[in-house]
Formats: structure tokens, sequence, C-alpha cells
């Protein structure tokens, strides 16, 4: 870090890129891919137990647990993100794990107030119907996208997903590449079915057949971060078509 100056370069872009977090935008365009990847034991998201069912779980992390007791107690570090914090709210094993340490700790005298999670669970819950049912507005981008153009589809998020489908279906355009960040991640799980290969973004630098390239999500991060690529991979402006977040 200190050779290739970054503590200048982090602060010079926080400053004056385009941040819609804290600190994150910054890594991730400062740093690109000159990182090291850890185990997600190092970071473990709390909230995936809650979001998923357990056997669905286990196989998005490649893993054999046979509760979430023993899930949890296998990780390093877990990342208690979002409201429900087991200092706050009594969270089945999890606060069980917080109070263990606190009592080891110098605040091991301090009083927890625990308040039950459910109504920020069912807040939760209707927050993710809400997104489902917003799920039917993803609509293919036909007024910027002629019928018969060759493109490629960035992304293979839920977005991605059901823009794949259409296109299959319907016919519309010519799908000459479809790429994602986690392509060999997704690839190797197998999970798009069908048959079908997801390929590296760095493809579309050799890739020069092309009409335009859609980005497939409305999240505004992800559209900067990727339209950052595009513009660095040469792909002109005029051929970058992105969705709206509205």
């Amino acid at each position: 870090m200190r050779s290739d100056n970054m503590t200048e370069k982090l602060i010079d872009y926080r400053k004056n890129g385009i941040n819609y977090y804290m600190d994150q935008d910054t890594f991730n365009i400062v740093f690109n891919e000159n990182v090291l990847f850890l185990p997600a034991m190092y970071n473990f998201r709390v909230p995936k137990l809650l979001e998923m069912d357990f056997d669905a779980f286990n196989e998005e992390f490649c893993s054999n647990y046979s509760d979430t007791y023993e899930c949890l107690i296998s990780q390093k570090i877990l990342h208690c993100v979002r409201k429900l914090k087991p200092w706050k709210y009594y969270l089945p094993w999890v606060t069980d794990i917080f109070t263990k340490y606190q009592k080891l700790s110098p605040y091991k005298t301090e009083p927890l107030k625990l308040k039950s999670p459910f109504p920020v669970i069912i807040k939760s819950t209707e927050n993710t119907i809400n997104k489902m049912d917003k799920k039917k507005e993803w609509r293919f981008p036909r007024e910027k996208i002629p019928k018969g153009s060759k493109v490629i589809l960035y992304g293979a998020g839920e977005v991605g997903r059901v823009f794949y489908d259409w296109i299959n279906d319907t016919g519309y355009c010519n799908l000459l590449l479809w790429v994602d960040e986690k392509y060999d991640k997704i690839n190797s799980k197998n999970s798009l079915g069908g048959g079908c290969t997801l390929s590296s973004p760095e493809n579309i630098k050799t890739c020069d057949q092309y009409d335009y390239v859609l980005v497939a999500t409305v999240k505004d991060y992800i559209i900067s971060i990727v339209s950052n690529f595009l513009n660095d991979s040469g792909v002109p402006k005029e051929k970058i078509v992105i969705l709206s977040s509205k």
C-alpha cells in the first residue's frame, strides 16, 4: 500500500469520485481486482440465516452444517449487519454467543434490554414481497435496443436472468455474450440451468461485433462500477444501455 501510494489514492477517490456508500465504493474502485478474497467465515453476515431456507443456505455456501448453531459457532467473525443486533434484540443462538463474550469483557455488568425481533422480521418480509412484486416491472428496454440488435448482457442477478429468459423466449435480439463478475462461481454451481454458461466481463474487450451492452441491474452503486469498467474497456458510451432505477 505504501509503495503504490494507496492512502493518497483512496482519499482522492473518496473526495472526488462517485460514492454511494461510506467506504465500499472507494475500496472497490481503487483496489479493483488487486485483492485477495478470504473465506466467508471471516466476515459471516448473520442475516443470511434469516433471509433463506437452511438447505438453500448450505447449497449456496457449499457447506453441510447440520443446524444453525453449528453454522454460527464454526465462523471466525460474525458480522451483524442491518438493524437486528444481538445486544438490542434477542436473536436465537446469536445473542447467546454475544452474552457469553460480554460476560468476559469490561462491560459484563452492563444490563441488556432485549426486544423481540419479530416486528423487524415481519417488516423485512413485507419489503421482500414488495421487491418480488417489483420484478414484474423489469421490462427489456426495447426503446433503447432495436429488434435484431447484437447484444452483450452484463449481469446474472435477478434482473439479468429475467432478461436472458425473455431474449430466449422472444428471439427479439441476438445475444452474443452473457457476462458477470462471478461467472466462475455461478458456472461451478450450475445454477443457471439449461446448459447456459456465463463468460468473464474481460471477454467484452475482444468482442467487436456488438451493438449494445445492456447493464442488467437497477442498483446505482453496481451501475457505477460496471460503467467505469466498460469505459476503461473501450466500450463507446452510446453503446452502453443503463436501466432506470426509478
